[in-house]
């Protein structure tokens, strides 16, 4: 199962029309990653949750509370859709994103299952 979110559903619009020639089993969903349930009900549906974006704009917010309560659903949605040692890849432009994301969530945001294992920079 490829599943593909996105909180605009002209965003997932475009998507679903730009992809349903070349790669009609991924699917588009219109939701709000810091509460998936709605479209998204079984917990352990993945084996990998790939996040590219989302947490760069969430870590920009201006209110610091806003910024860690988002971060803190965030990621606890990405553990309650992963399967046990499932992996969540976190692609960021920023090469300090990984530290500022868990300075802003804070250690007790961070769910106990999910690890930062490594951090992999690829050459410009």
């Amino acid at each position: 199962q490829s599943c593909n979110v996105d909180f605009s559903s002209e965003v997932i619009a475009q998507m679903r029309k730009r992809n349903a020639a070349v790669r009609p089993q991924l699917s588009w969903l219109v939701g709000d990653c810091t509460d998936l349930r709605s479209v998204l009900r079984e917990d352990g549906a993945f084996d990998l949750v790939l996040e590219k974006g989302l947490l760069d704009a969430v870590a920009c917010a201006p209110h610091l509370e806003d910024r860690k309560g988002k971060l803190r659903s965030v990621v606890s949605e990405v553990a309650r859709l992963l399967v046990d040692g499932g992996a969540f890849v976190l692609a960021t432009v920023d090469p300090k994103r990984h530290r500022q994301l868990l300075e802003a969530a804070g250690s007790d945001a961070i769910h106990p299952e999910l690890q930062l294992e490594r951090k992999v920079r690829l050459p410009p």
